[in-house]
C-alpha cells in the first residue's frame, strides 16, 4: 500500500496542486481527488458537495490511501496526499468546476 501511495505522491507536484488542477481542467479532467479512510472523503469540499460527488463518477481516488496504515512512512504519505487533495479540490471548487 505504501508503495502505491508513494507512486501517486511522486506523480504529484506537491508544491503546486493548484497548478496541477489548472492543467487538468485545461485537459478536460475536472474530477476531484478523494482519499480513502473509513470511507471516501473529498478534502477541501463542503459536506453537501461531498455527498453529490460521492454518488457520481466525478472523482479519482488517490491509490494507497486507507485507514489501514502500514508504518510511519505510510502515515506521512497519507497526510501528504490529504493536504495535496485539499488544496487541489479547493481550487476546483473555487473555480466552479467541482
Amino acid at each position: 500500500m505504501a508503495e502505491a501511495l508513494q507512486h501517486e505522491i511522486d506523480a504529484f507536484d506537491n508544491a503546486h496542486p493548484e497548478e496541477d488542477a489548472r492543467r487538468n481542467i485545461a485537459a478536460g479532467d475536472n474530477r476531484v481527488l478523494a482519499v480513502q479512510g473509513y470511507g471516501i472523503s473529498f478534502p477541501g469540499l463542503p459536506d453537501d458537495a461531498q455527498l453529490s460527488i460521492a454518488d457520481s463518477d466525478k472523482f479519482r481516488i488517490i491509490q494507497g490511501t486507507t485507514d489501514f496504515v502500514v508504518g510511519e512512512k505510510h502515515r506521512e504519505l497519507i497526510r501528504m496526499a490529504h493536504r495535496y487533495a485539499e488544496r487541489y479540490n479547493l481550487y476546483l471548487f473555487a473555480s466552479g468546476t467541482a
